[in-house]
């Protein structure tokens, strides 16, 4: 079964610091939402009225509601294994992205389970984005096996595995291999600007390679002349006015 683990997110050679809920700049006004249970987080709302705040919200709730649902395995209440985490990625100007790290283990399964999600959310219409439409043109289809974002993400990835210390490249080839070769493996992105570029997150890999699923972050220079759209610039509050819902 394909499983998303969350290990540490890395900045191509540099270890980052994990992400707390706050917001990493000026941008929302993001209203911290108080536990769904113990060790379960909820997500922030967005403060204000109108069309696309409410449409922002409106799906922030439905995304407690899974999350909670996830946590309690189906029953009334909550494992006692499971947590969820939220971490703010982006407040703004174009988009606000977070990250859910949620996990546990449900009683009568063969292995525990454990998922990262990244949403975003276009702040001019409210709608969730898998900024697919910010790429450029060559890379925004998962169809040919080795297309440019899988191998941006694998690129980074094996530096993580090269660092001193870290000796899972080897064991994470043929993972990376098979799961890339069925089809399976695909990158879900996220703007990142704690970390000031682009988040990846593999999606794809067998529950026994989960060790292998590291998010990456690849700094915006490394990107700027690859063809990216400017409103992924934009994002980072590169010469643009801030856009509020």
């Amino acid at each position: 079964m394909p499983l998303r683990r969350r290990t540490r997110p890395v900045h191509l050679l540099v270890m980052t610091a994990a992400i707390a809920l706050v917001s990493p700049a000026s941008g929302l006004e993001l209203i911290p939402a108080q536990p769904l249970a113990a060790g379960v987080d909820g997500l922030p709302r967005v403060a204000g009225n109108g069309e696309t705040v409410d449409r922002i919200n409106s799906a922030l709730k439905a995304l407690d509601d899974s999350n909670l649902g996830s946590a309690m395995c189906g029953g009334e209440t909550v494992s006692d294994d499971a947590g969820v985490s939220v971490s703010v990625l982006s407040d703004g100007p174009e988009y606000l992205s977070l990250l859910i790290s949620a996990g546990g283990y449900c009683e009568g399964a063969a292995h525990p389970w454990w998922i990262e999600d990244v949403v975003n959310f276009d702040l001019r219409s409210g709608e969730q984005s898998d900024l697919m439409d910010l790429l450029p043109q060559g890379w925004r289809s998962n169809a040919d096996v080795m297309d440019p974002l899988r191998v941006l993400y694998l690129g980074a990835a094996s530096e993580y595995f090269l660092q001193p210390g870290k000796d899972q490249l080897q064991d994470c080839v043929g993972p990376y291999a098979k799961a890339v070769r069925e089809g399976w493996l695909t990158i879900e992105l996220a703007i990142d600007k704690t970390q000031h570029g682009l988040f990846m997150v593999p999606v794809g890999l067998a529950y026994v390679d989960s060790y292998c699923a590291n998010s990456v972050v690849v700094p915006v220079e490394y990107l700027e002349r690859a063809g990216f759209d400017p409103r992924f610039f934009d994002a980072f509050g590169r010469d643009s006015e801030t856009v509020s819902p």
